[in-house]
């Protein structure tokens, strides 16, 4: 699927976006420029906001659910953008799942139409840091053919339109973001290193 044949299916989609964190922002953006119905989810109450996340639902006069059960309005959407922090598993998103809803995330999809190389970086520690020496070195021969994105704070959405055929996407992954991605392939991938982390996420190490 190219990026035209994903607009055309985002557009006749009903979706939803849980959670207002940095990642999402940027998607959340490029579905309203594409005038999709978009309801944004969170835990969170307006004045627990950003200004950024303020002035965009203000831009947009975005649908919302939010509040301790702001999961219970999650019925009946198509395409369901998770964040990160949030398991597969949770009984809300199985549910949307078996009667039929693509549950995703941000990442997933975007990697999907970015068309150059992938360098993905994952582990327990040391990924931020061994992400942005491998990016730096790669951009110190390659020039403006590399870019840095992923769990390092720079959000997939950013790059659609950008990357080309031959460029090179240097990202930090997340076992939340990696959570699964089987369809994800790095053409070179790298785990720093594997310890207990994140035993709250995941449960056991």
């Amino acid at each position: 699927m190219n990026i035209k044949e994903s607009d055309e299916k985002l557009r006749i989609s009903k979706i939803a976006v849980i959670g207002l964190g940095v990642s999402n922002i940027p998607l959340i953006r490029y579905l309203y420029d594409l005038d999709c119905d978009v309801t944004l989810f969170d835990r969170k109450s307006v004045d627990e906001w950003s200004s950024e996340v303020r002035e965009l639902i203000d831009k947009y006069n975005s649908n919302l659910s939010l509040g301790d059960n702001y999961l219970s309005k999650l019925v009946g959407y198509d395409i369901i953008f998770r964040s990160p922090s949030m398991l597969p598993t949770n009984s809300y998103l199985v549910k949307e799942m078996e009667r039929g809803a693509l549950v995703t995330t941000e990442v997933e999809q975007v990697i999907k139409l970015c068309p150059s190389k992938v360098i993905g970086v994952t582990g327990s520690k040391g990924k931020t840091t061994t992400t942005t020496l491998t990016y730096e070195i790669m951009k110190a021969y390659y020039k403006e053919k590399v870019f840095l994105t992923g769990n390092i704070g720079y959000p997939m959405t950013d790059l659609l339109g950008k990357v080309k055929s031959g460029d090179i996407i240097v990202m930090e992954v997340s076992c939340q973001q990696l959570e699964n991605m089987s369809k994800f392939k790095p053409n070179v991938g790298l785990l720093t290193n594997f310890s207990p982390a994140h035993i709250d996420f995941l449960k056991s190490y």
